[in-house]
């Protein structure tokens, strides 16, 4: 069975920025997945950006290689014990991050991604770290 990755938003702009152990990782991968939620930040940050029209059609060609995955109730279900766990433990993280969390664990997929506070998560989820 082969192992399915969601590339969290830092990991895919280092790789578009060529970062040569995201890139190495990334380019063995047989297909990029990505959330609706990471689309949106990368565009609300081409938006936010000196290089406007650059990194947006840089972003879009990106895309249009994923497979973008949307959220569904049942990936809101996980969204909603995530955030009760971490705000239990007092260790709240982003909300974004907290639905990328909550998507990779509804599908089964290993999270990849260079933010540490995802080790606030510890609910079985399978999660790849890379130095920033």
């Amino acid at each position: 069975m082969e192992l399915l990755y969601l590339l969290d938003t830092n990991i895919i702009i280092k790789f578009l920025n060529n970062q040569n152990n995201i890139t190495d990782f990334c380019s063995n991968l047989n297909k990029f997945h990505i959330a609706a939620i990471t689309v949106g930040e990368m565009l609300y940050g081409a938006e936010n950006s000196q290089k406007k029209k650059e990194n947006t059609a840089k972003y879009n060609a990106f895309f249009s290689t994923c497979t973008i995955h949307n959220i569904d109730p049942l990936i809101a279900k996980e969204y909603a014990v995530l955030r009760k766990i971490l705000k239990d433990k007092g260790k709240p993280i982003p909300e974004n991050d907290i639905w990328i969390a909550a998507m990779a664990k509804h599908l089964d997929f290993t999270l990849v991604t260079t933010d540490c506070h995802f080790k606030s998560i510890d609910t079985e989820i399978k999660i790849i770290f890379f130095d920033k």
